[in-house]
């Protein structure tokens, strides 16, 4: 593969990218450094970052010091929260300090410190979109991968409640659905002797109880009405031609700048399936290999496989994508496949 290919596989996050550098590492260096600095998902908050992908490439370097500290250094330069690239970076150095990277657990650190000691002095709510305190929300989701990281964590909210009247539990509703919950009893036993811990709890299940309210009004409102799976192929059906779809579908360019136009036609082509319509093969061929957005991919490969067109060259590559179900359904076929295989190897 040559940088140039390498260049667009990478960017849409293939796994065909791991088996070019674990052969070629030096090859393709300079751009692994880069994705080590750049935020490159198409869409992060569909997707989620692409810390995994890139850190499995780094893990094919011999030093991976140098992709660490780039990181590292992107990290603590980055002053802008609403683009995801902090999400991004934070996630890829705690893959690293999970490693037993000090270099990058202190990065994230330094990051969080600096992020909570700033909410705890806000005196107002900045214009429009809050994204320092919408990241530090997401930066706690991603440090609470235990039991004791959490606690910690919680305590350090409930403080932040305490002491700001700014904040409630909306901010960080996830945490607790995820963790808070998972841990209740401990929570509410530590509660007895933390004041911090208590306003953890007495926020978060404030907030969880007017957010149940506030559903059951909406559901019985009335107000939310889908429409109908014979209106959405209808409407599909007058704006393509089944007989030319696929030509339709690879005459639009795929490309990352300019018009997006090619998102909107393969999602359109990948909704073919839920209004009872078969998609051309070739068209979901063609978004696989093309498409910058890994959901879409992941899709195109899901109908791929249920009509039984997927290779064991292509379920190979999808264990390194960046896309963690892609990942998580290669790896299901290729065992339902080896099952097979020694079934048929025992008769």
């Amino acid at each position: 593969m040559n940088k140039k290919e390498f260049r667009k596989e990478l960017l849409r996050g293939k796994g065909s990218c791991y088996y070019a550098v674990s052969k070629a590492p030096e090859k393709y260096r300079d751009m692994i450094l880069w994705a080590c600095r750049n935020n490159f998902s198409y869409d992060t908050q569909s997707e989620g970052t692409r810390a995994w992908f890139v850190y499995t490439l780094v893990g094919c370097d011999d030093d991976t010091t140098p992709f660490i500290n780039a990181a590292a250094e992107a990290l603590r330069n980055c002053s802008s929260y609403g683009n995801w690239k902090a999400d991004y970076l934070s996630e890829l150095l705690l893959y690293f300090a999970s490693d037993g990277s000090e270099a990058a657990r202190d990065a994230v650190r330094e990051k969080y410190d600096e992020l909570y000691k700033m909410l705890l002095m806000r005196e107002r709510f900045p214009d429009g979109v809050f994204n320092e305190r919408d990241f530090f929300s997401r930066l706690c989701e991603c440090m609470a991968d235990d039991k004791y990281s959490f606690l910690e964590i919680a305590n350090d909210i409930g403080r932040l409640y305490r002491n700001n009247s700014l904040y409630d539990g909306y901010y960080f509703d996830w945490l607790y659905v995820t963790m808070g919950k998972k841990y209740i009893r401990t929570l509410k036993k530590l509660a007895e002797k933390s004041e911090d811990i208590a306003w953890y709890v007495k926020k978060s299940e404030e907030y969880e109880a007017e957010e149940q309210r506030r559903r059951a009004e909406w559901k019985s409102s009335g107000k939310f009405k889908r429409r109908t799976p014979e209106e959405i192929k209808e409407e599909f059906l007058n704006e393509y031609d089944l007989d030319t779809l696929d030509d339709t579908v690879k005459s639009v360019p795929v490309k990352l700048r300019g018009e997006h136009d090619w998102h909107g036609v393969h999602m359109d082509v990948l909704k073919m399936e839920s209004l009872g319509l078969k998609a051309p093969v070739a068209s979901l061929y063609h978004i696989y290999d093309s498409t910058y957005c890994s959901c879409c991919r992941e899709h195109a490969l899901r109908q791929l496989g249920k009509r039984r067109k997927l290779s064991n060259e292509i379920l190979q590559e999808c264990l390194y994508d960046c896309n963690e179900d892609i990942r998580s359904y290669a790896k299901k076929l290729i065992g339902r496949r080896e099952n097979i295989r020694g079934d048929i190897n025992e008769k």
